[in-house]
């Protein structure tokens, strides 16, 4: 897939945008709180392939915007 030796730090990375306030993923309770307390509803994870060094944040959005 990648050859490891050859990649320099942070020049590949690999992401994905998670829907954090999943009902079926989380328990009812929390769910419920999540959406009173109106927090952030998705996750961005981001992986750096080199290093495996890993980012994550979330958002009101998919997109770089906010």
């Amino acid at each position: 897939m990648y050859n490891y030796e050859e990649i320099k730090p942070f020049s590949r990375l690999h992401y994905d945008v998670k829907y954090y306030s999943d009902e079926s993923a989380l328990p009812e309770l929390t769910y419920k709180m999540w959406k009173e307390l109106k927090l952030p509803l998705y996750v961005f994870n981001i992986i750096d392939v080199r290093t495996r060094f890993r980012f994550v944040g979330i958002s009101d959005s998919k997109d770089s915007s906010v």
